[in-house]
C-alpha cells in the first residue's frame, strides 16, 4: 500500500493529537495515525515534514514508517477505481437482498390476509 503511519502513538493522546493536526487520522488497522492515500505525493512530504518539525519542537519521540510504495497518478487512479468497483458491487449485492426480502414480506402480508377473509 501507499501509506504513511506514526509509529509509537496512542489514541486519545493529547500530546500526540496537537502535533498531528488534519488530515492526519487515527486507524485501528494500523494501530496509528495515517495520512490519507488521497492527498498527492507533494502533499504527503510536505505534511511529515511537518511532523517532524513539530516533533522536534515538542521533544517528542515519535516516527513516521513509510511504506515507501509510491504509486504514480495513473496507479492511484486504478487502485481507487478498483476499490470503488468492489463497493459498488457489495452495494449492488445488498440492494438485490434487500429487494428480494421486501417481495416476500409482501406476498406474506398478501397470504395472510386473504387466509383471514379480508380479501
Amino acid at each position: 500500500g501507499d501509506e504513511v503511519t506514526v509509529t509509537g502513538t496512542e489514541r486519545g493522546n493529547a500530546t500526540h493529537r496537537a502535533i498531528l493536526p488534519r488530515p492526519w487520522v487515527w486507524s485501528r488497522r494500523a494501530g496509528g495515525y495515517v495520512l490519507p492515500r488521497s492527498l498527492t505525493p507533494m502533499t504527503r512530504d510536505l505534511r511529515v515534514g511537518q511532523f517532524r518539525a513539530a516533533c522536534a519542537s515538542h521533544a517528542v519521540a515519535l516516527d513516521v514508517d513509510d511504506t515507501g510504495a509510491r504509486m504514480s497518478e495513473a496507479q492511484r487512479r486504478e487502485a481507487r477505481d478498483a476499490r470503488l468497483e468492489i463497493a459498488a458491487d457489495r452495494h449492488e449485492r445488498a440492494a438485490e437482498a434487500a429487494e428480494a426480502e421486501s417481495d416476500a414480506r409482501y406476498r406474506n402480508v398478501g397470504q395472510c390476509t386473504v387466509l383471514q377473509g379480508r380479501w
